[in-house]
């Protein structure tokens, strides 16, 4: 299974976030991990109010290269409030298997000054 990996990211309200593309590989190559019949899960959590999740909504979108993409509309980065938030994304197998965090980090959401 592939090692840990960080990222930051930063959301900017009825911006819209254009794919983050991850690799699933396996440890110490570069090769792929085959994730057809997998499912991936992304939330983040409101770093001072751990009740407020954010779905991040991750689609395997290359199963057998083993690619990973989270992307969001403008109307879905409005709905999240601004904070400073801890996100991760694990990926589960067919027989319901949990592998991660594959990717974790901090993630700031923000109002930007020009709004429409």
């Amino acid at each position: 299974m592939s090692h840990r990996k960080s990222h930051n990211l930063c959301i900017v309200r009825s911006v819209k976030f254009d794919p983050l593309v991850i690799n699933c590989t396996q440890d110490g190559t570069e090769d792929p991990i085959d994730l057809t019949g997998w499912q991936a899960h992304a939330k983040a959590r409101l770093a001072h109010i751990p009740s407020r999740i954010v779905d991040l909504s991750p689609d395997i979108v290359e199963p057998t290269e083993g690619v990973i993409a989270i992307s969001l509309t403008g109307a879905e980065t409005m709905e999240i409030p601004e904070g400073f938030y801890d996100w991760d994304l694990i990926i589960e197998n067919p027989e319901g298997e949990r592998h991660g965090p594959i990717v974790s980090g901090k993630m700031e959401v923000v109002t930007p000054a020009t709004m429409p």
